[in-house]
């Protein structure tokens, strides 16, 4: 909802609009639910040794890989049809390349080197950039990409946090992460990324126009709430508690992502506006209504 309001088309949304967010949203779960499956059907054996996922359905053997795998083959073709055919071709493809990015190449990877987790933000931020492109926008406009970077940075502090109280699951699975064997380098990526918030939120995004300059300033508010514990991360012992880690940047997107509502009411209640008017004047506005036909008598105006 948010990268959809925060599109750089906003002025032109169309009266469907609703109904495309909503086919949006829609279609985003249903490519999600699949990736989600077809992730949970490939780990299902390294999900049964983790304390965090073993009570995962395909891990408890409660749903066969069978019915798993149909869920996931009907789920992805229904969020696909509904983005092709509701939204447009430019989301859908989007859509069908993150469920394959999440299923195929992410999921392979995490057992093969860190740089797993880049791939991940990156599939976690493509969302938003369906969002401003089923809004209309092009992904040849910078703007379109603003809100997935600003998630894209925010899921490294985030999951390095999450990932360093389960490092030892992680290893336990065979996964390789940079909190069990790099954990200096993870505390790093986390504060890197928490800085590169401040720049996107605060002066990109009210640079090209998406919102106002007082959400730039509003922004370092949740932006030092997750800047500071990133400090923290990094010049606390290996040990060490981060639940205020967790809690403070998992609090932090959600901050950014309500504050552009007012956007969204903002740009319904536009253009109801502009269609009142539009309903007002239409007589006068109309060329039909004038005759431009030369062999039409005109009478003078009068003196």
């Amino acid at each position: 909802m948010a990268s959809y309001a925060l599109s750089p088309i906003t002025a032109a949304t169309p009266p469907s609009s609703l109904t495309t967010l909503l086919a949006t949203a829609t279609g985003t779960f249903l490519c999600s639910a699949s990736a989600n499956t077809l992730n949970q059907i490939f780990e299902a054996p390294m999900d049964a040794q983790m304390s965090r996922t073993r009570t995962r359905p395909l891990a408890r053997r409660v749903i066969s890989t069978h019915h798993a795998s149909v869920f996931a083959t009907v789920s992805g073709l229904s969020g696909s049809l509904v983005l092709a055919t509701m939204v447009n071709p430019t989301t859908a493809l989007l859509g069908v390349s993150n469920l394959f990015l999440y299923a195929f190449l992410y999921t392979p990877l995490k057992r093969i080197s860190v740089t797993n987790t880049w791939l991940g933000a990156l599939v976690g931020g493509l969302p938003a950039l369906m969002g401003s492109t089923a809004a209309g926008a092009s992904l040849g406009h910078p703007a379109s990409w603003l809100t997935a970077g600003l998630l894209y940075v925010w899921q490294f502090p985030h999951f390095n946090s999450l990932a360093h109280t389960l490092r030892r699951d992680y290893a336990r699975a065979g996964y390789m992460m940079m909190s069990n064997l790099h954990p200096a380098l993870n505390a790093r990526v986390s504060l890197r990324y928490a800085l590169a918030a401040i720049p996107l939120s605060s002066w990109l995004i009210p640079y090209y126009g998406l919102t106002t300059s007082t959400f730039g300033f509003l922004s370092l508010i949740p932006n030092l709430a997750l800047i500071i514990p990133a400090v923290r991360f990094c010049i606390a012992t290996p040990n060490g508690p981060l639940s205020q880690k967790i809690l403070s940047s998992l609090a932090s997107s959600p901050i950014h992502l309500l504050r552009s509502i007012p956007k969204i009411s903002g740009s319904f209640e536009s253009k109801a506006r502009q269609n009142r008017k539009l309903r007002n004047y239409s007589g006068l506005a109309d060329p039909s209504s004038y005759s431009l036909n030369p062999n039409d008598a005109v009478d003078p105006p009068p003196l």
